[in-house]
């Protein structure tokens, strides 16, 4: 392993995010007076700073693509780092002077989970705010893709970054040249970004907040500039328009390419993930609105709106709220706890263990049963018109049984340091499924402020390995990873 190689790609993952944190001390030029810039401008240029000096000392000795398990090692301190540097805004501006509560806010918003130690988000100047949220978008295809098109030097290298990064089992190029690759996500990404922006301002938000929301949305991240979220917002038109984005950000992002590119109607509508997404999103949506009509009480279309919005966003793990679901009947919450565990589509900015994790299961429960009236027969398991390997299933059931598992651990720790039961074990999986709200304290009308250093710093460590998909992580502890 070349140390000297991981340094280079890591300095320029922080000069990346250097360059980028430009982007709301930009904004803080509109609004003069709040005394933010300083701060921003000096966590830029220390992070540009110091991914300079780690690309200096790599100069000589850094050249050559990155092996496999150089890979995974820049993955997982690329991500520590941005959360580490990230914090600096909220520091140096002393509107988080807390570092364990910066690294958590800044976690969450790299990791697109949502969840805030911030009880009035109001209160930030408009440039810091604008930072927390535009960290969401940075995180949502992760900086390491953005820094694979900065660096087709990468080679083969950065294939296995890109494979370490992304989200579900499977991770594909797009086309020949991984950088073409990056470039077409990143430009699907973009104007979905533009095309939400633009309609928020339309149905009412002004400039700011229609950016700001947008960048949550679009990245499934979840951090508002109000305190009530979107709740603040009386406006139908901006709820069914953040639910539809919200659901068209949880759908892989190949199939856009797969729509515009290759006007691929048939293999998108047949793709077996979405459909099995689709089905979650508008039949859980359903079924919520019934139970409120029946047993809240609530008129037909506000119980469909305020479903079909609270679904979309734990579903696809973005966090946003226009109701306090938290009050909702048992099926109803239950329900939602359980849809931010399935998470969106793989190869989307949404978080959870993935559908197409879930479909592949289901498709080894049909196999089982098949073969207790057919012991026999040779069927093997699949899902979305292919053969899935063993391995691959194998790699399928590691990832769930490492979710379920640190699940169970963080909710226990968590209890043993004070929290409810509910709270705890609905607080860990907003975490780890990158989703933000609880329930209780940490539900939607609640923030995760009231937790000790220790439980803030416990569920900052969940929230890093559920974006990564635990592997990218854990493979690091293990001691034949570091073995030549």
């Amino acid at each position: 392993m070349n140390p000297f190689r991981i340094s280079r790609v890591l300095g320029w993952v922080l000069i990346s995010l250097g360059a980028l944190m430009l982007f709301p001390l930009l904004v803080s030029l509109a609004y003069p007076g709040e005394g933010d810039r300083p701060a921003l401008l000096g966590s830029a240029l220390l992070t540009a700073a110091a991914g300079g000096l780690a690309v200096l000392a790599a100069l000589r000795r850094g050249h050559g693509e990155l092996s496999s398990r150089e890979s995974f090692v820049v993955v997982a301190f690329s991500w520590l780092l941005m959360a580490l540097f990230g914090t600096l805004p909220f520091l140096l501006s002393g509107q988080i002077p807390h570092f364990v509560d910066a690294l958590f806010e800044s976690m969450s918003g790299f990791t697109t989970t949502g969840a805030s130690i911030l009880g009035h988000p109001e209160g930030l100047t408009h440039g810091v705010g604008m930072w927390r949220c535009f960290t969401h978008w940075i995180g949502g295809l992760g900086i390491v893709l953005f820094t694979l098109i900065l660096l087709p030097m990468l080679g083969a290298g950065g294939l296995s970054l890109f494979r370490a990064e992304a989200t579900g089992p499977i991770a594909e190029k797009l086309t020949p040249r991984l950088k073409d690759t990056a470039r077409i996500l990143y430009l699907i990404y973009i104007l979905l970004t533009v095309a939400c922006a633009l309609l928020l301002w339309a149905f009412g938000m002004d400039f700011y907040d229609s950016w700001a929301h947008s960048f949550g949305t679009i990245a499934t991240g979840g951090f508002s500039t109000k305190d009530t979220s979107i709740a603040w917002y009386a406006s139908p038109a901006i709820h069914i328009t953040i639910t539809a984005f919200m659901v068209l950000s949880g759908i892989n992002f190949a199939l856009y390419y797969l729509l515009v590119r290759r006007r691929d109607w048939r293999g998108v509508l047949g793709d077996s993930d979405l459909r099995l997404y689709l089905t979650l999103f508008f039949g859980f949506s359903l079924a919520i609105a019934l139970v409120l009509v029946l047993q809240q009480g609530w008129s037909v279309g506000h119980a469909l709106l305020g479903s079909a919005f609270q679904v979309g966003s734990l579903l696809t793990c973005t966090g946003f709220a226009t109701e306090n679901f938290d009050v909702w009947p048992s099926f109803a919450r239950l329900s939602l706890v359980g849809l931010m565990v399935v998470g969106g589509m793989a190869g989307s900015t949404a978080g959870g263990i993935k559908t197409v994790r879930f479909g592949m299961i289901l498709a080894m429960l049909r196999q089982s049963l098949r073969r207790t009236f057919q012991p026999r027969a040779v069927t093997p398991i699949r899902f979305n018109r292919r053969a899935v390997s063993p391995e691959l299933m194998l790699d399928v059931l590691a990832c769930v049984t490492f979710y379920f598992a640190t699940w169970g651990l963080s909710s226990l720790l968590l209890g043993w340091m004070g929290s409810p039961f509910d709270e705890a074990a609905a607080g860990v999986v907003a975490c780890l499924s990158n989703a933000g709200p609880g329930l209780g304290r940490v539900g939607p009308l609640g923030n995760f402020g009231c937790l000790s250093d220790a439980g803030t710093l416990l569920l900052t460590a969940d929230m890093l390995l559920g974006r990564l998909e635990f592997l990218t992580i854990l493979v690091l502890f293990s001691r034949h990873f570091w073995r030549r």
